[in-house]
């Protein structure tokens, strides 16, 4: 009997406990899955709104910047091993040099979010001095070192610096800024003038015998030349220039007119000096075929035992193709088109016209850097040895790149919705890394250039602006439009502005009449200093009563009723009262154009 109330009472408390641990009717059971699943749509929806919120644009850019990075060091580990043990003794040496630079040029991405564009403005033109300082010595024998036929490198011991390349971001830099000046009204000539700087950049290049970073900066000068919005017939005859010009460069060097005799072959089918001056491109062309549709495998590369000749560097995209396939060098064509569409998807946001051409100037001398390597590996193009942005091994390639495209996201952060969204909490990243809030860009705010402000504005044809406005208080008189000067018309007189609604007033020599004396009174009245003439005054007297004939008792409108301050534009509707419109010219003498309107 006691085992079975023991039993009934254990029963019931277990009943009552599974009872108060059930959830409420209509609620379903909390399980493991579940928890699971929400979590799983949390993540997916951070991660939705992470990519497609007003901030997209420049997590997309440092996403891809990340993504490439991490590709380069893994390609660079596994291109130069044989090469770097060979020259250096150890596996591993070309291989650190990148990562060390790879993180310089993420410290210099870092510092290009923070620096405002207020600062590049004043440093802009003594960084454009610095660039041509650079170019001039690197091209001083015993200064500047030579590497396969270009004196344009400088070394310090195990490290190398290419001037050219840190003059090409400050070039795009400083035109960029120079050009955001600009007005609608602007002519062509005033576009022009600030492009003049690509002269001697471009000609110091060409002294050093890069044809390569020529090339560079031959498309940097026609994608200002096409985003600046000049006429066609400007750009396709600089296009064709610069295509005379790389000709010219390439038929009088030796080995610049074997690449082109060996392209030639490329497209015909055959091959020219496969184990002479065409080596290099018949192997990256093999490498590719071993490559076939899915590669050989990661590290499995055949090539870059000694095969093809700078794996690391300039065909470091056919150990990509050998190695991971035709899909991953897609992969790589993709992660650079969505680079670029990003990067113009920006420059389209974005207020500021300087930040703009940044922004698509920028992203247009990366991606179209970076499909010309892969298109003279694949035998598209002639060699030109440009390198693979970001991916290729080298020192002050990968920095420059890193803060170009640093410059590129800051301009993201610029974007309306961006600024909205920043200034209200959003962005935690920008918060951790402490990015200051972007300033709101005015279409009136005037670029401070600091001690260059004459310069620049001289570059767009602007010159020391004085302030006109005193001639009158109506906006009008500082901001005239463009065009031959207008005659005044006959009711344009000292008090009344240009052009305005204002009623009929007499002339400064010219006496008012007994008419308008009997219909404003003597306290309306005010004498010329210069000519005594009497005249009525815009006041009337009243220092609450505007010039117009309104009666005693009626009320001002709201644009006339600031005596104390500077004149108003009237509002869009039609002004109450009557106005008087002189006639033609030509029809009824002067006479009429001083006496008073008709009754």
């Amino acid at each position: 009997m006691t085992t079975e109330s023991t039993q009934r009472s254990g029963t019931a408390v277990s009943a009552h406990n599974t009872d108060a641990e059930r959830p409420a009717s209509g609620t379903p059971p909390r399980t493991a899955d579940g928890s699971i699943k929400t979590s799983l749509q949390r993540l997916a929806a951070g991660f939705r709104n992470y990519y497609t919120g007003p901030l997209a644009d420049a997590h997309l850019m440092v996403t891809l910047c990340i993504i490439l990075s991490i590709l380069g060091v893994v390609m660079v580990l596994d291109a130069s091993g044989p090469a770097s043990l060979r020259d250096y003794g150890n596996y591993y040496s070309v291989f650190i040099r990148q990562c060390i630079f790879m993180i310089i040029g993420w410290v210099g991405f870092y510092i290009a979010l923070r620096v405002p564009f207020s600062l590049l403005r004043k440093i802009a033109f003594p960084l454009y001095l610095l660039s041509i300082v650079l170019l001039i010595l690197v091209a001083i024998p015993g200064i500047g070192q030579e590497r396969n036929g270009a004196r344009s490198w400088f070394d310090f011991g195990p490290v190398a610096f290419q001037p050219s390349e840190l003059a090409k971001v400050i070039i795009i830099m400083v035109v960029a800024l120079y050009l955001g000046q600009l007005t609608p009204m602007s002519k062509i000539g005033d576009t022009l003038r600030p492009m003049g700087l690509f002269i001697p950049v471009i000609v110091l290049v060409i002294l050093q015998k890069d044809l390569g970073m020529a090339v560079t900066y031959g498309v940097v000068l026609l994608a200002f030349l096409f985003f600046g919005r000049l006429p066609g017939s400007v750009i396709w005859i600089t296009a064709g220039g610069a295509a005379v010009l790389f000709l010219i460069l390439t038929l009088t060097t030796g080995f610049r007119t074997d690449r082109l005799i060996t392209y030639w072959h490329q497209l015909t089918g055959g091959s020219y000096d496969a184990q002479g001056v065409g080596y290099q491109a018949r192997q990256a062309q093999l490498a590719l075929a071993d490559g076939g549709f899915t590669g050989v495998g990661l590290g499995q590369s055949r090539a870059k035992y000694f095969y093809l000749p700078e794996a690391p560097n300039d065909f470091i995209f056919a150990i990509i193709g050998e190695e991971l396939g035709f899909i991953g060098a897609l992969v790589v064509a993709v992660l650079y088109t969505v680079l670029g569409f990003v990067g113009l998807r920006i420059a389209r946001r974005v207020l500021d016209p300087s930040l703009r051409l940044i922004a698509c100037v920028g992203t247009t001398s990366v991606v179209v850097q970076a499909f010309i390597n892969m298109g003279y590996v694949v035998g598209l193009f002639p060699v030109t040895g440009l390198q693979l942005p970001l991916i290729s091994a080298g020192g002050s390639a990968t920095v420059t790149t890193l803060f170009l495209l640093g410059l590129i996201t800051s301009t993201a952060r610029h974007e309306r919705a961006a600024i909205a969204a920043i200034s209200t909490g959003s962005g935690k990243f920008g918060r951790a890394l402490r990015l200051p809030v972007p300033p709101v860009y005015a279409v009136d705010d005037t670029p401070d250039f600091g001690r260059f402000t004459n310069l620049a504005r001289w570059m767009v044809g602007e010159h020391s602006t004085v302030d006109t406005a005193s001639r009158s208080t109506d906006p009008r008189w500082s901001h005239p439009r463009p065009g031959p000067p207008r005659a005044p018309t006959p009711s344009a007189t000292l008090d009344s502005p240009r052009g305005s609604s204002a009623s009929w007033q007499p002339s400064r020599k010219q006496a008012a009449s007994p008419r308008d004396l009997r219909m404003r009174g003597n306290e309306g009245l005010s004498v010329d200093p210069r000519s005594g003439a009497t005249r009525p005054r815009m006041n009337g007297g009243d220092p609450a009563r505007s010039s117009r004939p309104y009666p005693a008792d009626a009320p001002l409108p709201p644009w006339e009723s600031r005596p104390d301050g500077p004149r108003t534009l009237p509002p869009l509707e039609r002004p109450q009262g009557r106005r008087w419109n002189p006639p033609s010219r030509g029809s009824g003498g002067d006479s009429r154009y001083g006496g008073p309107p008709p009754a």
